[in-house]
C-alpha cells in the first residue's frame, strides 16, 4: 500500500510541475505571440488542457520532459542501454563492509523467528540486515489529507457547476421551437454556407439571454424572442452564423472537456487562466469565421455584438455552453474584428494543426526517458524453473555437474578476488542464509530462461547486451566459468563484434570475470574499440555515448567499468584515456557534488554513484588516488551529496516505487565497494537494499521493476543478483 501511495505521490508531483511549466509557457504564447492569431492561440490552449489529462507514465524520444532526447539511429532502437537517470533519491546498495562470504561462519544458529536476521553479514554488527522499525506513516497521512482536500475542492466545483447549469436551464423556460418559416429558411441557408450537414434547431425563449448553443446529440441554438422581432435579417444572420460555427467546430464537446479539466485542476490558477483564454480565443475564432463566411462589414458585426449585450440579463453560462458573455466582448475582441476584414480565416489553417500536433508530441510524454539494454517482451511460455533444494555444496557445482565436495569452499563471486578471500568454514557447518536462498532461486530462473544457443531474449537488435548481463550475474552469483550455462553463454558472446557501448562494455566485463587468459585477445579488441569511441571533441571530451550520438554519463560509466575490469585483468587502456575520463567527471560535477545523466542536469542517485565509481577507478589507474588528491576530494563531495540525499528521506524502501530501482541499487553498490563505505549517512546500503530485494523477489525467483526496461525479468533479475553477490566481494574492489 505504501509503495502504491509513493508511486502516486511521485506521479502527481511530476505531473503538477510539468503542467505548471506548460501552462506558463502556453499562457505567454497565447498572450504575446498569438495576439492576431486566435485559431493558433485556441489550439495552444487546448494542448495545455490535454497535457492536464496525460500523466507522465510514458516516454518519447522527442519529449520535452524526457531525458535524454535520443538523437540518432541508436535513439530509435536503444534497447541495449541502461537508464539515463535513476529514480529520484532512490535507495541503493552496499557491500563495502562485507569482506567475507555470508556462508562462512563456523557455526550458525538455527533460523530465527525473523528470517531476515539470518542474512546479516558476520563481519560487523552494523552491517546486518535488520527488519526496519515501523516508520510513522506521516507521509501517508499527509497524502491522505491532500487527497481529501483535492476531492473536497473537486466536488465543490462540480456542485457549483451543476447549480449554474440548473439556474441556466430554469431561466430558459419556457422554450418553443420557432415555427416562423422565414426564419427556418434563413437557418437552412446559413447552415449551408457555414458548412453544417444538418440544420440545427432554433429554440426561442422569452428570457433575455443568449444566443447560445446547447445539446450534445442534437445541438440547438437558443435565441431570445426580442432578437426575432427587433432586428433585421442581416443582424440575425450574423448571430445564427456565429452559433453555427460553434456547432461545426465541436465547441460544445471542447467546452465539456474544458469544464472537466477545471474541476480536476480546481486548485491550479494557471489552468483556470488558460480556460478563460480558451473561451475568449474560441469566440475570436468564430468571429473570424463569420466575417469570412458572410463577407459582412466588420463594423456591422461588432455593432451587432454590442446590440445583443443590451438585451441580455446576466445569468451564469457554463464554459461548456458557447454563448454570448459580457466578459467575452472585450476591447481586444472588438479591435480584432475591426482589423480582420480580408485577413479573417474561415477555418483553422492546416499549418496550425501541424504545429499543435508537433507541440503535443513534444510535451505530452512526461516520463523520465530511460534508455535501457532491454525492452524485451516476455518470452512466450516461460519455463518455470525447478525448485532448488537448500545449498549443501554450492549451486555452481550442481550446475556444472560436479559431485558435492564437503571440504570445498564456495567460490567467491568476484573472479579477481579468488586468491584474496580468506578460507571459509567447512561446508557441512554452513547454514544457508535467506540471501543465499534468494540467489539460488534467481540463478535457477536465469538458467531456465537461457536459450539453446546460450543467449537470453534480446529482440531489439543489439546482440549480446542482455545476454552479457545475465552471464555476468551468474558468474558473480557463484556459477563457475566452466559450468555448461556459462560456457554456452560465452560461446554466444565471443563472435559478437563491438557496436554499442553498453553491450561491448558488458561483454568485456564478462570475459574478465570468466577467464581473462582465454579471452585476452577479445578483451584487448574491446578495450581498443572503447578507447577509440571515447569523445575527444566538444564539451563531452572524455565521455562515451551511443556511437552516433553525443556522450552521456550512463554510457560512460559502463565503459569505465569495462576498462577498470580490463586493467585488473592486465589489459591497459592507457593513461591518455584515463586522463580524459578523470578530467571529464571532475569538470562536470555539479556544484552540490552530484552528477546527472548529462552535464548541467540535476543530480540523481544512480548517476552520482556512477560518477563516484568512475572518479575512483580513473584515479586508481593513474595513481592519483592519494587521500589528499583532487580525485579524493571529488569522491568525498559526491559521498556527502549521497549522504545528504539519504538523510532527507530517500532510502531503499523507496526503490519499489520509482523507476530504475535495480540500476540505482547496483550503482550505489559499485560506489560503496570502490570507496570502502558500508554506509552513506545513516543508510547501511547493503543491509536495506538486500532486505528490499528479498521482499520484491517473485515466487519463480525473478525480479521485475516498474517502468521502462526493468519490467523485463532478465534485466531486473541480473541486476538484483549482481547487487546481492556483492555481499561476498571485498570492499575497495
Amino acid at each position: 500500500m505504501t509503495a502504491d501511495l509513493d508511486t502516486l505521490l511521485d506521479l502527481a508531483w511530476r505531473q503538477w510541475w510539468q503542467v505548471t511549466l506548460v501552462a506558463a509557457l502556453g499562457a505567454a504564447a497565447m498572450r504575446w505571440a498569438c495576439r492576431g492569431r486566435p485559431h493558433l492561440a485556441y489550439l495552444i490552449g487546448l494542448v495545455v488542457l490535454v497535457k492536464c489529462w496525460t500523466p507522465p507514465i510514458w516516454s518519447s524520444h522527442g519529449g520535452l520532459f524526457c531525458w535524454p532526447p535520443k538523437t540518432s539511429l541508436a535513439a530509435t532502437t536503444a534497447a541495449d542501454s541502461l537508464p539515463e537517470r535513476a529514480a529520484k533519491a532512490a535507495p541503493h546498495a552496499n557491500t563495502a563492509a562485507i569482506s567475507k562470504p555470508m556462508r562462512t561462519q563456523a557455526a550458525v544458529a538455527p533460523p530465527a523467528a525473523d528470517p531476515l536476521a539470518i542474512a546479516s553479514p558476520p563481519v560487523a554488527e552494523s552491517s546486518s540486515l535488520v527488519v526496519p522499525e515501523s516508520v510513522p506513516s506521516s507521509r501517508s497521512r499527509k497524502a491522505a489529507l491532500l487527497f481529501s482536500l483535492w476531492l473536497l475542492g473537486a466536488v465543490a466545483v462540480f456542485g457549483a457547476s451543476c447549480v449554474r447549469w440548473r439556474q441556466w436551464r430554469r431561466a430558459l423556460r419556457p422554450l418553443k421551437i420557432s415555427d416562423d418559416r422565414r426564419w427556418k429558411n434563413i437557418v437552412e441557408e446559413i447552415a449551408a454556407r457555414v458548412g453544417l450537414r444538418r440544420s440545427p434547431r432554433v429554440v426561442v425563449t422569452a428570457t433575455p439571454l443568449g444566443p447560445a448553443v446547447f445539446g450534445l446529440w442534437r445541438p440547438a441554438i437558443v435565441v431570445p424572442s426580442r432578437l426575432l422581432t427587433g432586428h433585421d435579417r442581416a443582424n440575425m444572420e450574423m448571430v445564427l452564423a456565429h452559433e453555427m460555427v460553434h456547432i461545426r467546430r465541436g465547441d460544445l464537446y471542447v467546452g465539456l472537456f474544458q469544464l472537466a479539466t477545471q474541476i480536476v485542476w480546481w486548485f491550479h490558477p494557471f489552468v483556470w487562466w488558460i480556460g478563460r483564454q480558451v473561451s475568449r480565443e474560441r469566440e475570436r475564432s468564430c468571429d473570424e469565421a463569420v466575417l469570412a463566411t458572410l463577407q459582412c462589414p466588420p463594423a456591422s458585426y461588432a455593432q451587432c455584438l454590442l446590440d445583443i449585450l443590451r438585451l441580455k440579463r446576466q445569468v451564469p453560462i457554463l464554459p461548456a455552453l458557447p454563448g454570448m458573455r459580457a466578459v467575452d466582448v472585450t476591447e481586444q475582441r472588438l479591435h480584432h474584428i475591426m482589423r480582420s476584414n480580408g485577413a479573417a480565416r474561415r477555418r483553422t489553417p492546416l499549418v496550425y494543426w501541424l504545429a499543435a500536433a508537433a507541440l503535443l508530441y513534444v510535451i505530452l510524454p512526461g516520463q523520465q526517458l530511460t534508455v535501457a539494454m532491454s525492452d524485451d517482451p516476455q518470452p512466450a511460455g516461460p519455463r518455470e524453473p525447478q525448485p532448488t533444494p537448500p545449498r549443501e555444496p554450492a549451486v555452481e557445482d550442481r550446475a556444472a555437474g560436479a559431485a558435492p565436495d564437503d571440504n570445498k569452499n564456495p567460490p567467491p563471486a568476484d573472479a579477481a578476488a579468488k586468491a584474496d578471500d580468506p578460507p571459509s568454514a567447512p561446508a557441512q557447518l554452513e547454514q544457508p542464509t535467506i540471501i543465499d536462498q534468494a540467489i539460488d532461486r534467481a540463478v535457477a530462473f536465469l538458467i531456465a530462461e537461457q536459450r539453446a544457443d546460450g543467449s537470453w531474449p534480446d529482440p531489439v537488435g543489439y546482440r549480446g547486451g542482455i545476454s552479457a548481463l545475465c552471464t555476468l550475474a551468474l558468474i558473480e552469483a557463484g556459477i563457475k566459468p566452466d559450468a555448461p550455462s556459462v560456457q554456452a553463454a560465452l560461446a554466444f558472446l565471443r563472435p559478437i563484434r563491438p557496436s554499442m557501448t553498453y553491450s561491448t562494455a558488458l561483454q568485456t566485463v564478462v570475459f574478465c570475470a570468466a577467464d581473462p587468459r582465454t579471452d585476452r585477445a577479445l578483451i584487448e579488441r574491446n578495450v581498443d574499440w572503447l578507447v577509440e569511441q571515447q569523445k575527444r571533441k566538444g564539451e563531452m571530451v572524455g565521455a562515451w555515448g551511443y556511437p552516433q550520438a553525443a556522450g552521456d554519463n550512463s554510457n560512460t560509466a559502463f565503459a569505465v567499468l569495462a576498462l577498470h575490469e580490463a586493467e585488473r585483468a592486465g589489459v591497459k587502456a592507457g593513461n591518455a584515456a584515463w586522463r580524459r575520463t578523470l578530467d571529464y567527471w571532475i569538470n562536470h560535477q555539479n556544484r552540490d557534488g552530484s552528477w546527472g545523466y548529462k552535464p548541467a542536469i540535476y543530480g540523481t542517485t544512480s548517476m552520482t554513484s556512477q560518477g563516484l565509481f568512475c572518479v575512483a577507478a580513473a584515479a586508481k589507474a593513474l595513481g592519483e588516488d592519494a587521500p589528499e588528491g583532487a580525485a579524493a576530494q571529488v569522491v568525498e563531495k559526491a559521498a556527502v551529496w549521497l549522504t545528504r540525499t539519504f538523510e532527507t528521506g530517500a532510502s531503499p524502501t523507496a526503490f519499489g516505487q520509482r523507476q530504475w530501482q535495480y540500476y540505482s541499487l547496483l550503482s550505489l553498490g559499485k560506489a560503496g565497494r570502490i570507496s570502502g563505505r558500508d554506509r552513506f549517512g545513516k543508510l547501511d546500503w547493503f543491509a536495506e537494499g538486500s532486505q528490499s530485494l528479498l521482499e520484491w523477489q517473485q515466487p519463480n525467483g525473478c525480479w521485475r521493476g516498474p517502468g521502462h526496461a526493468e519490467d523485463d525479468p532478465h534485466l531486473a533479475t541480473s541486476m538484483a543478483l549482481l547487487f546481492l553477490a556483492q555481499s561476498r566481494a571485498k570492499a575497495g574492489d
